[in-house]
């Protein structure tokens, strides 16, 4: 069944139908997988998605507009423009020019100020990478359509985002054929990057049968496509496709669920990079942690990521040279910078993946057989601090390297297109990727079976915000964290109600490293403090008592009550009060402690039995008194029949005082009234 094209973009033009479009002043975006930039839907210049808009040379911020078979620039500064030499400064200049001249940042993009979405739209608006165009085609469903007399793509994300959608007219280009022509519109499709290539740049470019990024020429008239970035990282993002995940928290153990652990004693322990001691492993250039047996019976292949934050010691021999092919470990790294071992692939279509960082560099390496070439080399003086390094691969088998968040360098596609892994060797299991040897610190390594999206990369370098909120949801604080670090906040406390006192019991979840902003709530629980008793307050059942001070404290029958758990300390000769055991059957029984004196211990009791006598002797057997030297020994314990004085009779409550036997500085009582 074919889709109406009318109805799409009605769709398309009323972004209110589409759940994950927002509104960013007047121009609408959308974001199309987990980790992504949002993505404006229309081109610069274009009032809708299916308008072509404005085309400029790469560099340029102006923009020119097709009328009347001339290009008339947006802000009306000339009529007849050409995408000729003269008017195209970019033109012909090497990437090392573009970066002295300021056209381009040391993160090879655009400079904002030669930034045209930045100069038209302003705010938070961008360019898009070209990795972010080779993302837009391996993240998303592409269907070509015709409506309105436009053909294009309608672009669309998958699973979730789904229902997210954007259209991308085929606009053509200007200064093909010519420098004023105007060609190839309705068939074929040109967006530019910010990314520069040798003497042209980087564009997405399409047709009704194919979709890639190309390197065109800077003199092109091409559309652009904006994109803004999200710190709103979902936290499954960075969940979704995890394999194997290393706290290194005083252990190697992998705590994805799948249960990879590292074996072995290369590593101990250090501070990691927030001052935690015992938080990051530590090793010292000799011997390496091996992978356990469930990791080598895995392969972690074509699509993955490595990340982990690095403080290294040791430094990359000068000299390297990236390629495609490198024989007999000539181009091999120092393995005092060997993060991650590059498993054989042995004569198989497999290539293992290995990372090697040094203080003045990063290297990535690949394993085939007897070949083991640098397929990415970045010299840079990274220093002996801590750094977050990342390595994602995809389809294309090209490495992309993140240093800190940023996207610094991309390598090379390893010869014949083999297929790139970590994990176990399908070579031999005594040649899968292992750690080490390594002089240095690493920290939260992750590996993960699909490249991150560099949104996603990004947002290791990111805070989340902790809330921190009473159980009544009024704010206590908030927090910024780093990411795969575990919050923390001092215990708050909540104003007594006599006779109870709140105490605080934790936080709700329970507190774990942080990938998501999240509200953490304060939970409390209720208990009768003694320093807040009345002489007649009546204790409810469950309730749990604190304090040292005595006061009287009636305590109903059969309820399950603590006085600061075990026990309250007396002031005297008597010794230590203990805490009340109680009858089993509910018979009444209520305990009050009181200081001791002169070698006795003084209990008040609440009858509570109504009319019933009160006062008689102990002996008669209604009141009775039992001692022991332990809580348990209460239950088997008999009656006391001697050195027990009831004084103060009362229909409602008596003191008793017990003599303490000789060499006996305490004991746990109960006193029961009727049988």
């Amino acid at each position: 069944m074919k889709t109406n094209p009318r109805l799409v973009f009605a769709a398309l033009a009323a972004f209110a139908l589409c759940p994950g479009a927002q509104a960013d002043s007047t121009h609408a975006k959308v974001q199309l997988w987990a980790g992504g930039p949002y993505w404006a839907t229309t081109n610069i210049g274009a009032d809708e998605p299916w308008d072509y808009g404005y085309y400029f040379w790469w560099g340029d911020t102006v923009g020119y507009k097709r009328e009347s078979d001339a290009w008339v620039a947006s802000d009306g500064s000339n009529s007849n423009f050409s995408f000729n030499s003269a008017n195209v400064t970019t033109r012909g200049k090497s990437v090392a020019d573009l970066l002295g001249e300021g056209w381009i940042t040391a993160n090879g993009v655009l400079a904002s100020e030669h930034d045209a979405a930045q100069a038209h739209w302003g705010g938070v608006w961008r360019m898009p990478t070209n990795q972010e165009l080779s993302d837009l085609i391996s993240n998303c469903n592409w269907t070509w359509t015709t409506t309105n007399s436009v053909s294009g793509y309608i672009v669309c994300g998958k699973g979730v985002y789904s229902s997210n959608r954007i259209f991308i007219p085929a606009s053509g280009l200007g200064g093909l054929s010519s420098a004023t022509s105007f060609s190839r519109a309705g068939s074929y499709g040109y967006i530019w990057s910010s990314a520069p290539y040798s003497d042209g740049a980087w564009s997405l470019d399409f047709g009704s049968d194919y979709k890639g990024t190309y390197k065109e020429e800077r003199h092109y008239g091409l559309s652009i496509r904006p994109v803004c970035d999200t710190t709103d990282i979902p936290s499954e993002s960075l969940e979704e496709g995890l394999v194997a995940h290393y706290p290194f928290d005083g252990d190697i153990l992998d705590v994805s669920g799948n249960d990879y652990h590292w074996m072995g004693t290369a590593a101990t322990w250090t501070a990691n990079r927030g001052g935690e001691d015992n938080s990051a492993a530590l090793f010292s250039g000799s011997g390496s942690l091996s992978p356990n047996a469930n990791f080598k019976a895995v392969r972690i292949e074509t699509n993955l990521t490595v990340a982990v934050w690095v403080k290294p010691s040791a430094m990359l021999p000068t000299g390297l040279s990236q390629s495609s092919m490198g024989l007999g470990g000539k181009n091999l790294p120092s393995s005092q910078t060997q993060i991650l071992y590059p498993a054989h692939g042995g004569s198989s279509a497999y290539a293992g993946v290995g990372l090697f960082v040094g203080a003045n560099g990063v290297a990535v390496v690949r394993h085939r057989n007897e070949d083991i070439p640098v397929t990415l080399l970045w010299y840079n003086d990274i220093g002996e601090d801590w750094v977050h390094v990342a390595i994602t691969i995809s389809d294309n088998g090209v490495p992309l390297l993140y240093v800190n968040g940023e996207h610094v360098a991309t390598g090379v596609q390893i010869y014949n297109g083999k297929t790139n892994f970590i994990g176990g060797s399908p070579y031999s299991e005594s040649y899968s990727s292992y750690v080490g040897p390594f002089m240095g610190a690493l920290d939260d390594m992750r590996f993960y079976n699909r490249a991150l999206s560099a949104g996603e990369v990004a947002s290791f370098m990111g805070t989340w915000t902790i809330t921190w909120v009473n159980d009544d949801d009024t704010e206590i604080d908030t927090t910024d964290v780093g990411i795969g670090f575990v919050p923390a906040h001092a215990d708050p406390t909540k104003a007594a109600e006599a006779p109870y006192k709140w105490v605080f019991t934790g936080w709700s979840p329970e507190l774990e490293a942080a990938v998501s902003n999240t509200t953490y709530t304060a939970t409390f629980k209720k208990v009768a403090d003694l320093a807040l008793c009345t002489n007649d307050w009546t204790a409810a059942g469950g309730d749990e008592i604190v304090g040292e001070t005595a006061h009287e404290v009636s305590i109903p029958g059969g309820a399950h009550v603590t006085i600061n758990g075990v026990a309250v300390t007396g002031i005297g000769g008597g010794g230590s009060a203990p805490a009340p055991a109680f009858a089993e059957g509910g018979a009444s029984e209520i305990v009050k402690f009181a200081q001791a004196e002169g070698g006795k211990w003084t209990i008040t009791a609440f009858a509570e039995l109504g009319n019933a006598s009160v006062g008689e002797e102990v002996t008669s057997g209604q009141v009775k008194v039992y001692a022991a030297d332990t809580v348990d020994g209460l239950k088997t314990a008999s009656a006391l029949t001697e050195g027990v004085a009831i004084e103060n009779k009362s229909a409602v409550k008596s003191t008793i005082q017990v003599t303490a036997p000789s060499g006996k500085d305490s004991q746990f009582f109960r006193v029961k009234f009727g049988e």
